[in-house]
């Protein structure tokens, strides 16, 4: 249980809400799709600063250089979505597929 939770739109926003934890000490912790098939979410119960970053879910392909940047928000069958039409896809087993974010998927690494 969060003690508090967050939904930035903008990285700034996000660089603002770190700010805010460094100062105070409070434990960040990052909320994908809300899945969570891994394991017990780190931090400390009631006293987390929990960011949902479902907000920031904008893709951006660049073919020319094989790059692609997806927002923490990002679902990786969006992202799959974005890659179909040049002939690319994602490579992952994580799931559910349809609601796993790019978020959640950092936040296990």
């Amino acid at each position: 249980m969060p003690g508090i939770a967050v939904r930035p739109a903008s990285t700034e926003e996000v660089a603002a809400i770190v700010k805010v934890a460094n100062r105070t000490g409070y434990p960040i912790v990052v909320k994908g799709g809300g899945n969570g098939g891994g394991s017990v979410t780190p931090g400390e119960p009631g006293r987390n600063i929990m960011i949902d970053m479902g907000r920031l879910d904008k893709i951006v392909v660049d073919i020319d250089n094989l790059k692609v940047s997806a927002g923490g928000g990002a679902c990786l069958s969006t992202i799959d979505d974005a890659l179909r039409p040049y002939g690319y896809y994602t490579s992952t087993v994580i799931g559910p597929y349809f609601s796993a974010t790019a978020a959640g998927l950092a936040s296990r690494i």
